[in-house]
């Protein structure tokens, strides 16, 4: 029983300590690679709205973006003036061909996006909210058209319901 034991603690200290040594690290995809310029800060203006017929509500926001797993995933952490602070973690599927993410808030929202990833300084991206407070689930679009220097940008999402797409967030951040 002791050999047993002594085998078994010898195999934990093998896989936890070669583990590293032994791993080849992944290359790092190009469209998070893509990420770089929006590393940081950013401070945003937002105007919101429930409805096609709603009245546009002003709103304001912060992103942190920053890496992780060794800069192959990015992390944001956000807060906004209306809903709280909330968390999004992405990264690239390489059989989607895509970056994939999921995100979370305070108040009980989850939500997951995908994105076949950044054209020039434009990143697309489709959406959906699950169990939303109060709401059912939300299928959304986004597009986000960043500044040459990437200090600025301008954004808009749509959802889509009763069968057509609608403008519900307009955004505009600095860095």
């Amino acid at each position: 029983m002791r050999s047993i034991l002594c085998l078994g603690a010898l195999l934990i200290f093998i896989i936890t300590f070669s583990g590293p040594v032994m791993a080849q690290e992944a290359p790092i995809p190009d469209q998070i690679k893509k990420f770089e310029p929006v590393i940081g800060l950013w401070k945003n203006q937002e105007e919101t709205r429930e409805s096609p017929t709603s009245p546009w509500e002003k709103s304001s926001s912060e992103w942190g973006y920053s890496w992780l797993l060794e800069r192959h995933c990015v992390r944001v952490d956000g807060k906004t003036s209306t809903e709280g602070p909330y968390l999004e973690i992405m990264g690239f599927d390489s059989q989607l061909s895509a970056i994939i993410g999921f995100g979370f808030n305070t108040i009980g929202g989850k939500w997951s996006f995908t994105s076949g990833g950044w054209d020039e300084r434009v990143l697309n991206f489709n959406f959906l909210f699950y169990d939303h407070p109060g709401k059912a689930s939300i299928i959304g679009r986004c597009t986000f058209v960043y500044t040459s220097d990437f200090n600025s940008f301008t954004g808009t999402c749509e959802m889509f319901t009763d069968g057509r797409w609608w403008v519900f967030r307009k955004v505009q951040g600095t860095k």
